[in-house]
Formats: C-alpha cells, structure tokens, sequence
C-alpha cells in the first residue's frame, strides 16, 4: 500500500508560516515549479509580487478558515480515513463533553452510539466505494456521562495535491431538542386525536338525548294542532304553533351545534339570503324576552348574504341572547343589524347594541371557548356562544370581531366572503 501524506490538523494548517519569509526571491533564480509554502515561486519573467500576492491571498484564506473553525456554533471536525479524530472545534468539544486532546488520536466509534456504528460504517464505505465527495446521516453520540446527543452528520471527503483520498471533514449539528420538540408534538397529535373520538363518541350521545326529546316534543305539539285545533282558544292555539316552530329551530340548532362538535368538518348548504329574512325567525324567538326586558331590535336593508342558513341563524341567535344577556339595566335594550359591502365584494354585517360594552383589552379573547364578554357579573353561560360563532364565520372562509362602539355598547362585525 502506497503511504499516504500524514494530513495536517487545523491547528498545523493555523500555524503554518504561509508568509514567505526565507524563501528565495523569484528572480528568474531557481528551478520552476519550486514551491515555498505550498505556493509556486516564481518561475522565470514572472514578477514576484505576483507570488507574494498569492501568498498574502493563502495567509488570508487560512485566517478565515482558523476564524470558521473557532468560533463556529456548530461542531466541525477533521478525521483520517481510518477514523481517528485528527481535530475538533470548541463547538464539538462542548457538544461531546470532552476536550480537544482528548478527542485527537482517538478513534471516532469510541465516542458513537453503539446502534448507529454499522450504518456509519456503510455509508462511508459506499461514499469511497462509488466515488463521492460528501455524505450525510442522522447520528447518536455518547458523552462521558452517559448521556446521548442526536447529531445531524454532514462529511466531506477532502483531496491531497494528486486528488487522491487525505482525510474527511465534517460538520456535526446538535439536533438534540428539536428531536425532543418532535416527540412531544406527536405526543400531542396523538392526544388532540384521542380527544376527537371522545369528542365525537359524545356527540353522537348528545344527539340521541338532545334531539330525540325535541322532536318528540315537536311531534306532539303539531298533533295537538291538527287534530285538536277546533278545541283550543285562539290564544292558546298560538302559543302551539310558536312552540312548534321554536322546537323545528331548536332541532335545527342543535344538529348543527353536534356537527359542530365533532371532528369532521360540518358541511355547508349555501345559499343567498337576504338580511332581513334571515333575522326574521331568529328574532321572533326573542319576542317575550324583548317585551320582557323593554328592548326593541331594528334591521336595516342590507346586501345579500351567501351562506347556509341554519349556521348563520345559529350565530345570530348567539349574538342577540348575548345582547339581551348583557344589557344595562338603567336603559331600554337597543339593537341595530345593518350591513355593507366592501371593494373586493365581502360582505359585513355589523350588530350594535348599547350594552355593557367589552371588559377586556384583547377583544379577541371573547371569541375563546370558556371565556364570557363580562368579567365579574353573575351572568349565566359557559361561554361556548361566541367561540361557536367564529367557528361557523371561520368555517364560512369569513371573520369575526368585536369592538366597543360610539354608544359604550359592543359592536360584533360579521366579514363573509363574496360569492
């Protein structure tokens, strides 16, 4: 076997002399092709500031590579082909736990994994085998502790003057906490999966034991009107035909809440619907408690919406139960519903009312499972209405906010997209 040229760890290559001093003026005088520090000197007719250039260029290149190989924050390292560690940064010492003595001479499989020395093994034996320059591997190091540091590996095979195989150099990135990052994401993936089916498992419960009831109830109510009609007051034979019809939304709302609920994405039947109309069912359902309370809801003429009708009843709903919730006791209830039409052909709805107003400097917080629009008030809820609203909006490809408006009351904006 032929002898190789001993490779040069960094610090030889640092120290070397690569000024020139000593060497013979090139004056013409001397052989071609003698070189001085790895740089040709002069042959004859050449001016020997040509030759001191380059050698100002090489000491130049080398700081740069001592400066590289200091004060990298990643490992590097400089190995034979037999695998002895030649050199190491600080990086590297730091990031095996051991000092730069310690590590040269040494062979590199001591300080492996024991799991990954195989495939380290192989994948440089095909790099020389086939005639590659560089490869790559994830790869495990064992610290004097004990302790195991994943490492990203990228090695390149460096070339003596014949281009013949002289050592390799290699980089070595801690990838440590992103692999831990890793592992508690899919930890949570998994869990954010489990607590779907939980979720769903209740869902389907919930419809059984909310609808089932409901439609019942609806079932004998428009039984009572068909066939006892002519025995009831007209009185009473409203008050039916309410329920019948409070009972038909509220199966409505329930089935979408559930879809909701679960994982699945709960599908839309759009439609146009003029503002008015919509609002119409929704606010009837609040007629006795706006007689209750004093309070008055007025709609203005707006542009049509696009979007399915039972969800955006559902996030009105929210909004007026909300307003007639958080009402200022001292003042009749006053709610406006109007909207407009932006430039790129979104629509906005805005609701008004004069309310309490907001009690949170981040009025996204109200859109938050669990959070409720007034601190401190014994108001009843989960609040579930408004984190329900932006889901549907969301889902809608539109948005939702809230604000304080001119009369210290709450203004809710509804953004859909156009058509």
């Amino acid at each position: 076997m032929e002898d190789r040229a001993e490779p040069r760890s960094h610090a030889a290559i640092e120290r070397d002399d690569v000024t020139g001093e000593g060497a013979a003026e090139a004056t013409g005088e001397g052989s071609a092709g003698a070189t001085v520090d790895g740089v040709p000197s002069a042959p004859p007719g050449v001016a020997s500031q040509e030759v001191g250039s380059l050698r100002t260029e090489l000491r130049q290149a080398a700081q740069r590579f001592g400066l590289a190989w200091e004060h990298s924050p990643i490992g590097m390292a400089m190995a034979d082909l037999d695998g002895n560690w030649l050199d190491a940064n600080p990086a590297l010492c730091e990031l095996l736990g051991r000092d730069r003595e310690e590590l040269r001479g040494r062979m590199v499989e001591l300080v492996t994994h024991p799991d990954d020395l195989g495939a380290s093994i192989d994948v440089m034996h095909r790099m020389m085998v086939s005639g590659g320059r560089r490869y790559q591997l994830g790869k495990r190091y064992v610290r004097p502790d004990g302790s195991i540091v994943h490492t990203h590996l990228t090695a390149s095979l460096v070339l003596d003057e014949d281009g013949e195989p002289s050592y390799l150099l290699g980089q070595i990135v801690d990838v440590t906490k992103i692999q831990a990052a890793e592992r508690r994401l899919r930890s949570m993936v998994n869990d954010l999966e489990r607590s779907n089916q939980v979720l769903e498992s209740f869902a389907e419960l919930a419809s059984h034991e909310l609808t089932s009831p409901l439609g019942t109830a609806r079932g004998l109510v428009e039984t009572a009107l068909v066939h006892h009609r002519d025995e009831m007051s007209d009185a009473v034979a409203d008050l039916l035909e309410r329920a019948a019809r409070q009972a038909a939304r509220a199966l409505g709302s329930s089935e979408a809440l559930l879809q909701l609920a679960s994982s699945a994405t709960p599908a839309l039947v759009r439609e146009e619907l003029e503002l008015g109309l919509l609002l119409a069912e929704v606010i009837d359902a609040f007629a006795e408690d706006l007689a209750r309370v004093g309070g008055r809801i007025e709609v203005e003429a707006g542009p049509m919406l696009f979007g399915d009708r039972v969800q955006l009843q559902l996030v009105f709903q929210n909004l007026l139960s909300n307003a007639i919730k958080y009402r200022r006791a001292e003042l009749p209830l006053a709610v406006r519903i109007h909207g407009d039409v932006e430039d790129d052909g979104s629509t906005r709805v805005h609701v008004d009312d004069n309310g309490r107003g907001l009690d949170t400097s981040d009025a996204d917080e109200l859109f938050a499972f669990g959070v409720r629009g007034v601190a401190g008030e014994e108001v009843g809820g989960l609040g579930l209405g408004l984190a329900t609203c932006r889901r549907i909006v969301e889902h809608h490809g539109g948005s939702i906010s809230a604000a304080a408006n001119e009369a210290g009351g709450t203004r809710v904006t509804l953004t859909l997209p156009p058509r």
